[in-house]
């Protein structure tokens, strides 16, 4: 039965329950290191708890719900999202939160199992939540006039959405009576997402259970589309109440209403009194389906051509700028692997990607998203101190014209440094005595030292430690950020710019290489002129990794943060600490390898034109500071014009990172 004095109870008695809840917590986490259980994997995960978080008859019904329409669905609970050692985008293609109470999402999971959502979402994966589901995705809840917001200890929410969900809405059910009743929608607008459901305008009539209204935020830049709004009588008609929007590569829908619930029929598994009583127009498992659709749709591109020639196969697609492709092959159509990523700068253009035969299998496919590279576009580009508070190698400030390319949207992770780092080992270009790793073709060099807390080798295997995958690689050499680079580029049978025999580069050719210390800083400025660091002027806790920033990591062996923190925990709400071109951690973390040798005069005597550097040199450029570098007193380490030349390419240390780049093609 639906039980609303038993929710409502619950409900008021949080406030006496909250240090309870808090001491179970730090009970659990002490016991992390124990945590085993095995994620199977399915099209859905469905966050289930067993205590009063998830609304049990939602979560029944859910279940039904998919069944009937062909997903497949894997319980999980806040210690799969707080402690699990797996990677939650090769699991799933969605998360749904359903209804219940958000208060005990908050408390029951942990930063890490919150940052492992926002992760999961900004790699390309779907969010859909449901009343309670949608409150937790808010930066603000408001709760019978009460708002709930990051500032309270314990309480941040998700933030996924930039904005407030308010609730209850009495005028539709009193929550101090019977709690729910339905209530009409209407959806008004034409959009991709219901498109070939309804013609608009069209209403639906939807169980309504204490469910929020939404108030986007006008200091964001996300754009939300609303589906629907509230359609009762009453002062809050026409507010917002199913909204999508975009997190990073992935996508989100909120519902304030339960449309799992069929009031009409017995097949949601759920018995609800006045059920028979209640008026409704209709299934909305239909409406359902389309957002779940769209939810798990990995967007395609339509292959215009496939030529065969000597020993190549040519594929043929049309692109539009920015947007990241990858290629993949199978042999039987259910099980597809990327072959290799390109991406493109124009409109309109025929993009043409041969692929050898002998890697090539009988069945080919394009898919967009999940972005690991962004374009920085070409142009000119303002170089040094603007601001007049540097050192002297950052002058003369000058402008320099930049070619366009592609860059890596956050720091090279030890995930992607141990899958280049396996193939490299597994086709014999690399080896490893005790933790150093190096290069056994070319001019041998040491290539990484391997830090313990964040990579281990044994059995001839690469594996990241516990809860660092995305922690950056640090302690690599020049040498090794370079090898990574030509290993990504064959990985991916791209021509490698780099050449390990002498370390020289071809720079027209397609592959992956280090940015030039021009490069980087025409990115880190994300095209904005003059300012002190990669978004502005001002920097604090909530906006990088530096000494004495706050985040939850100072007190470990490495303390690094994971790459792309700071897109989801930052003050105040809607503010995005990615750079103009979608990028993270420009500003701190770890320092990035540029391609140049440094030359402290060389502003001097540079090119005006893609400059790459000196011809030789002692030291090799670093720029971007680190989590060793404190933010005050200025001139400091972190902004962006600061340039750092004391280290020579065989040097390694946990403050430093890298991150690639490659050619627009």
């Amino acid at each position: 039965m639906f039980n609303v004095t038993y929710y409502k109870r619950r409900f008021e008695s949080v406030q006496k329950h909250k240090r309870l809840f808090f001491a179970a917590m730090m009970v659990l986490a002490s016991c992390c290191s124990c945590y085993g259980v095995v994620l199977n994997g399915a099209d859905v995960a469905l966050y289930r708890d067993d205590g009063d978080g998830a609304w049990p008859d939602g979560v029944t019904a859910i279940t039904n719900m998919l069944n009937t329409l062909g997903y497949t669905h894997e319980l999980i609970q806040a210690a799969d999202l707080n402690f699990s050692e797996q990677d939650f985008s090769d699991l799933y293609s969605m998360i749904l939160f359903p209804g219940g109470f958000a208060y005990y999402y908050n408390i029951d999971i942990s930063k890490a199992g919150k940052q492992r959502i926002r992760r999961f979402l900004a790699q390309g994966g779907g969010y859909m939540g449901i009343c309670a589901g949608s409150f937790f995705a808010c930066d603000i809840t408001v709760w019978e006039d009460v708002a709930w917001d990051d500032a309270a200890p314990g309480y941040y929410n998700l933030d996924i959405y930039a904005g407030t969900g308010t609730g209850p809405i009495n005028e539709i059910a009193e929550w101090e009576g019977d709690g729910y009743n339905m209530c009409s929608f209407l959806f008004s607008t034409e959009n991709e997402i219901l498109k070939g459901y309804k013609d608009v305008p069209f209403t639906e009539d939807i169980l309504y259970f204490g469910g929020p209204y939404f108030t986007i935020d006008s200091n964001s830049n996300v754009d939300v589309e609303i589906l629907a709004t509230y359609a009762h009588a009453g002062v809050h008609a026409g507010k917002p109440a199913i909204i999508a929007f975009r997190y990073g590569d992935g996508k989100v829908v909120l519902f304030g209403p339960h449309p799992e619930i069929e009031e009409d029929s017995d097949r949601d598994g759920v018995t609800i009194d006045r059920e028979d009583t209640m008026a409704d127009n209709g299934s909305d498992w239909g409406l359902t389906s389309k957002v779940l659709e769209w939810l798990m749709l990995e967007e395609k591109c339509k292959i215009n051509e496939i030529t065969t020639e000597d020993d190549k196969v040519t594929l043929s697609w049309t692109t539009a700028p920015g947007t990241p492709h990858s290629v993949q092959v199978s042999d039987d159509l259910s099980g597809w692997v990327d072959r290799l990523s390109v991406c493109s700068n124009s409109y309109g253009v025929t993009q043409d990607v041969p692929i050898s035969l002998d890697a090539a299998a009988g069945y080919f496919r394009v898919q967009t998203g999940r972005a690991k590279m962004v374009p920085i576009p070409a142009g000119d580009c303002v170089i040094g101190d603007t601001l007049s508070e540097g050192s002297l190698d950052e002058r003369p400030v000058h402008t320099n014209t930049i070619d366009g390319f592609m860059m890596d949207r956050f720091e090279v992770c030890n995930k992607s440094m141990c899958e280049v780092m396996q193939w490299a080992f597994d086709n014999g270009h690399v080896d490893v005595y005790g933790s150093v790793v190096s290069n056994i073709i070319g001019d041998p060099q040491t290539l990484m030292v391997l830090p313990p807390q964040n990579i281990t080798f044994a059995t001839d295997t690469f594996s990241v430690v516990i809860n660092r995958e995305y922690h950056p690689a640090v302690s690599v050499t020049w040498y090794g950020a370079q090898a990574y680079c030509t290993y990504r580029s064959m990985m991916e049978e791209l021509e490698p710019c780099v050449d390990l025999g002498d370390w020289s580069c071809t720079w027209s050719n397609s592959g992956y290489r280090l940015p030039t210390e021009a490069e980087w800083e025409d990115a880190a400025r994300g095209g904005i002129a003059g300012q002190r660091h990669t978004w502005g002027n001002a920097i604090d806790t909530s906006t990088a990794n530096y000494y004495l920033s706050g985040d939850p990591f100072p007190l470990a062996v490495i303390p690094t943060s994971p790459v792309g923190y700071y897109d989801d925990l930052q003050t105040p709400a809607g503010v995005d600490m990615a750079n103009g071109y979608g990028q993270y951690d420009m500003t701190g973390n770890v320092w990035e390898w540029c391609w140049d040798w440094y030359d402290s005069a060389y502003y001097d005597v540079a090119p005006a034109a893609d400059p790459r550097g000196p011809a030789s040199g002692d030291y090799k450029v670093m720029r971007g500071g680190s989590w060793f570098n404190a933010s005050t007193p200025l001139p400091n380490y972190l902004r962006a014009a600061r340039r750092l030349g004391i280290y020579a390419p065989s040097f390694s240390g946990t403050a430093i990172g890298f991150r690639a780049v490659r050619r627009m093609d």
